[in-house]
């Protein structure tokens, strides 16, 4: 294990030493579905937080990730998870997913997978919550997680259209992506995606 004080201050100058000093740790977390791990995720978070600051995108999304899947556990190590804690957890993935994307440029599939997840949690479990105080208007909490029209549904899609441009072989972004498209009745669309997702799945 690396001790924080002793690599992390130079990491934040190299981020991209950070990716070769962490590449075997962060090879699970290239998985394109979710972990359902919750020794492993606990062992993600707290690791990937030492290199937060690097701001090097790679590691933002994988951390917005364990996040994200954090807030889906109900139990971890034997204990029931707060619902405090998983709205730590889900608005502390939307903030790094944001960040990811930032950095990225646009350009990383998992930035882009992982923040429409962050996106769909949010609808899911939050839309609109006295728990999540910058959520608490259905105006705002929808213009806050689209920015441009407050069309969140929209904004899901597209996040999940560009990763899987970016990895047309992801099929479980596939498959996500046809879920979205048969929310909004679009069966054509969502028809298409489920079937590139089982196609890719029969190759594997």
């Amino acid at each position: 294990m690396l001790a924080k004080k002793a690599c992390v201050p130079s990491i934040y100058h190299q981020p991209k030493v950070a990716i070769e000093e962490l590449r075997p740790f962060l090879k699970k977390l290239c998985s394109y579905e979710f972990i359902d791990d919750e020794e492993f995720n606990g062992k993600a978070i707290q690791f990937l937080e030492l290199y937060e600051k690097t701001l090097e995108p790679e590691l933002l999304w994988r951390l917005a990730r364990a996040c994200v899947e954090r807030s889906r556990f109900t139990i971890v190590n034997g204990r029931k998870i707060s619902p405090e804690e998983k709205v730590y957890f889900i608005k502390k993935a939307f903030e790094l997913g944001r960040e990811a994307l930032k950095q990225a440029k646009e350009s990383s599939s998992g930035a882009h997978k992982w923040y429409a997840i962050t996106l769909i949690t949010l609808m899911k479990e939050y839309a609109p919550s006295d728990q999540l105080s910058c959520f608490n208007n259905s105006k705002k909490f929808r213009k806050t997680l689209a920015p441009t029209d407050g069309d969140v549904q929209a904004e899901i899609r597209a996040h999940l259209e560009r990763a899987v441009e970016l990895d047309p072989k992801d099929h479980y972004a596939w498959y996500i992506l046809g879920t979205q498209y048969r929310a909004i009745k679009d069966q054509e669309k969502a028809s298409k995606c489920f079937e590139k997702a089982g196609d890719i799945q029969v190759a594997i």
